[in-house]
Order: C-alpha cells, then structure tokens, then sequence
C-alpha cells in the first residue's frame, strides 16, 4: 500500500536545516559562477561578447537557464545568488521529505539518512552531489524527489511527467531517474506490462530533447572532426572530468577516488542479493529496486573499462545516479533495523535522540554560516581577494576598455583555474578572457575547440610570443612573477605590484 503519514511537513522544515548548512549562500562555487554567466548570456546574449571565457551552445539546459537568467537579469548576480540558494534549501527540503514520508520512513529515519548522506559527501564514487549550489540539476533534483513519491503511491502519470520536467531541467539527470521511476512503476505493480504506458509517456514527454540533443551532437560532432590529438569525448573525460567519469584513467585515480565506492557498491548488491533470498515479508519493492540500481553502478563501472581507451560513455556521466541511490540506501539501512534496535518505544526514543543530535550540530553551524554571510566574509565575490588580487582587479577594470580581451595565466595546474577567486576572474575584471579551464562546453567542435585555445594559451605563457597573433589579446595578466621575464617580447610591462603584472600587447590581432 502507499506509504505516507501526512506528518512531512515538519520532517521538511528540519530537513531545510540540514539542508541550509551546505546550501546557505555564503559564498560562490566555479559552478554557479559559470552557470549563471551562462544563464544571463542565455536571456540577454548581448551581455557577453564572443570572446568571452563562457559561452555553450547547447540549449540542453534551456528551461535552468531560462529561469536563472531571469532572477539574474532582474536581481542581479549576488541577490539572485542568495534568493535562489536560501529558495532551494526550502525547496529541497520539501520535496526530500515528501519522498521520505511516502515511501515510508520515519522522520528519525529521513533526518539521519540525510544527515549520513552529507556527512558522507553524498556519493560513494564519481563526485555527484545533490545538495549544493544553485544550478540546472539543483532543479531537476527536486523534480525527481517528488516523481519518486508520485511513482510509490501508483501516479504513474503524473510520475513520469515530474521525470520528464526533470529532463528538461537536466537531461542527464531527468533522463536516468526517468527510466528508474518507470521501473519502479513496474516494481510497485508487479508486472512490467503496467509500465508500458508510463514508459510510452515519458518517451513522448522528453522527445523534443532527445531530437534537439541529437541534432547538436551531429553538427558538434561533424564540425569537430579532428581538431585536435584527442577527440572530444576523450578531452572531456581524461583532461577536464576524470574525476567524475574516468575511473581507470590511472592506478593512482582508481586507487584514490574510486576503490573504496567501488567496494561499497559490490557489498551493497552482494546484501540486497541476500535480502532478497529471505523470507517474503522482507523481500520488499525498495530491496529489489536498490538492488537494480546499485548494480547498475557496477555495470557502469565494468562498461568504463571497456571504455577507457575512447571514453565514448563519458559524456553521459554514467556514475551520476550513485549519489541519490547512496541516499535511499542509507535511509533504507536505517529502516531495516527498525527490528534489531528493540521494542517500538525504544527505537522512537533513538529517532528522536538521532534527530536532536543531528540538530544540534546543524543549528550552531547554520548560526556560523549566517554570521559569514551578514559580515560580508565571503559575499559577494570580490570578498574572495586578498589585497593583491584586489589591486589586480581594481586596475584592470580602472585602465582597460570594456572590450579589451585579458588573457590570464600562466596555470602551473590547470585545475587551480577552477578555484575562487582565479574561476571568477572573468566577471571580476568584466573583460573577455578567450578560455578558462573550468568553462568547458558542452558540443563536441566547441570542446574541441576549447582544447586547441588551452594549448595555445599554454604556448603563449611558455614565451612563444609569435603564438599571439593567433588570437586578439590586448593584454595579458600574469599571475607569476618569474615568467613576465620569458614575456617580454610579447608586450610591455605597464603595471605590477610585485606579485601580479599586465602587459600590453603590442599588436593585438583583429577581434573576432
């Protein structure tokens, strides 16, 4: 029968408090400042030019952006940062409890999960996360939490429909959950004749995406056709995402970032495959839907050793449903020992015990985070720079035109670029700056493309001075003292304060 004892709401409000500790908006990740670029340039495409470090022609993520573009177009970035970010800790929350509840966990059960799940990173391999900041699957999450409750209650329609909502917020993650809510359907009625139609729905719902996908990734495909000694899905898996879909790319990366998930799955399937053996009271639908879905993440693992030459699979982000199939785990693991901690009185008693304990911990860090947040700490983003950066910052915007183009670099380690405040210095100069390392596109000749202006750039800061003409530059900002030597056939010094310099560009090629 649906499960569900109408008693969510304060379950949500507590979850918002968990919940607020990771998403209060105190402070600006490489993702948010990137998508909301993206977002503001999707609404208003005049307010980044050509040369600008963020640009993605894909409309994957059309409906996010629409509706991020928005509150940044009316609110501005740092207001529309934290409206948004406080809006979906509640939001969130709601949703995440609604699921919780109908499923059937209690309220100790939902709160203790959710807080293992953040204690844990929410994920066992891959680097997904569900609760952070404000992007395109923050929405689509939220989406599918719901669709999840909808599904277990026997709304097979209405299900299918917040998966398909969830696909046009995030394709990847609407995609896959759509297809597990549809087995789910399948699982709650025990047949898989009942999940024909829902299945014919949600294929209908999200057909206009896969059409629109499909045709980018011909033309990305074709326009790309060997830029490059590296195509583009291995660009996007082994150079700029290794972390999150490259298991095997080395020992050293398996070893580190993928061993310990990697084993937690196989006991998780080797257990769920022994639950099921037991008698047919435990022999529950969320046993064997788990099941299915942490099997997949071997399949998906076994799938990428095959892959790990030509990383076809790594676009599609296959490890991605490991973070919300951790998720119900680690409630459903609560829930399974509802039996072995004593008599019913006891086991509400350890809820509550388990509950307060978990918001004792959260309140006195929600009260650091507010406190950081109303003293400016980390907010808005120029609150990022030390003094030298604020001085690197303050003259490029003081003695630069607005159309100038800034190259920034040399990066010893491409992946410092992604960090605050280097990911933000786009915005912070408000000048073009051709290529950044977090700033990855998404169609297959724009991530081409991007790798060939990484080289460049690389080139350039290595001294090869020729290498300029290339590309327009009008200055370029080097973030290394010791390499404004090596430069010094590209332009001339004409500031520095001992830890950053800006040259000029003799002779700037023609924009475009």
């Amino acid at each position: 029968a649906p499960g569900g004892s109408g008693h969510w709401p304060l379950t949500a409000a507590l979850a918002a408090v968990l919940l607020a500790i990771v998403m209060i908006p105190i402070h600006w990740t490489g993702n948010e400042i990137n998508y909301f670029d993206l977002s503001l340039r999707f609404v208003r495409p005049e307010s980044l030019s050509p040369l600008h470090a963020t640009y993605d022609a894909s409309n994957a993520r059309f409906l996010s952006f629409t509706i991020l573009g928005f509150f940044i177009d009316h609110l501005g970035f740092e207001t529309a940062h934290v409206v948004l970010g406080l809006v979906f800790a509640g939001v969130l929350g709601l949703a995440f409890a609604y699921m919780a509840d109908t499923i059937g966990f209690s309220r100790g059960e939902s709160l203790v999960g959710l807080g293992l799940f953040l204690a844990l990173k929410q994920t066992v391999f891959g680097h997904e996360w569900i609760f952070g900041g404000v992007e395109a699957k923050t929405f689509a999450y939220a989406a599918v939490f719901v669709a999840i409750a909808c599904a277990w209650k026997g709304r097979s329609l209405r299900a299918v429909g917040l998966a398909a909502l969830a696909t046009y917020f995030h394709f990847l993650v609407g995609g896959f959950w759509g297809a597990a809510i549809v087995l789910l359907i399948a699982i709650r009625a025990g047949s898989l004749r009942r999940a024909v139609v829902p299945l014919a729905v949600f294929s209908l719902l999200v057909l206009p995406m896969f059409v629109l996908l499909l045709r980018e990734e011909m033309i990305g495909a074709a326009a790309a056709a060997v830029q490059a000694d590296l195509s583009p899905d291995q660009i996007y898996s082994q150079l700029r995402n290794y972390r999150l879909v490259a298991p095997f790319l080395s020992t050293k990366i398996f070893l580190h970032h993928w061993l310990g998930g990697s084993i937690v799955v196989l006991a998780t399937v080797l257990a769920l495959a022994a639950r099921l053996r037991k008698p047919q009271a435990e022999r529950d639908h969320l046993t064997v839907w788990l099941l299915v879905l942490s099997a997949y993440l071997l399949v998906a693992l076994v799938a990428a050793w095959f892959d790990r030459h030509t990383y076809f699979l790594g676009p599609f982000c296959c490890f991605r449903p490991a973070a919300l199939t951790l998720l119900l785990g680690l409630m459903a693991l609560l829930r399974w020992s509802r039996g072995r901690v004593g008599g019913a009185e006891r086991q509400r008693w350890v809820a509550l015990v388990a509950a307060v304990a978990l918001v004792c911990v959260a309140v006195p860090r929600l009260g650091v985070t507010v406190y950081k947040s109303a003293s400016g700490r980390r907010l808005p983003i120029e609150h990022a720079l030390d003094a030298k950066q604020r001085e690197l910052v303050d003259w490029v915007r003081g003695n630069t035109a607005p159309t100038s183009v800034v190259l920034v670099g040399p990066w010893s380690k491409l992946d410092v670029e992604r960090r605050m405040p280097w990911v933000a210095l786009e915005h912070l100069f408000g000048r073009p700056t051709l290529v950044n390392f977090k700033f990855v596109p998404t169609r297959k000749d724009q991530i081409a493309a991007w790798y060939q202006l990484l080289l460049w750039r690389k080139a350039v800061y290595a001294g090869d001075c020729t290498r300029l003409a290339e590309h327009h530059v009008d200055y370029l900002v080097v973030l290394e003292p010791e390499a404004v030597a090596r430069l010094s056939a590209c332009g001339q010094t004409v500031w520095s304060n001992g830890a950053y310099a800006v040259l000029r560009n003799a002779a700037p090629a023609d924009a475009g």
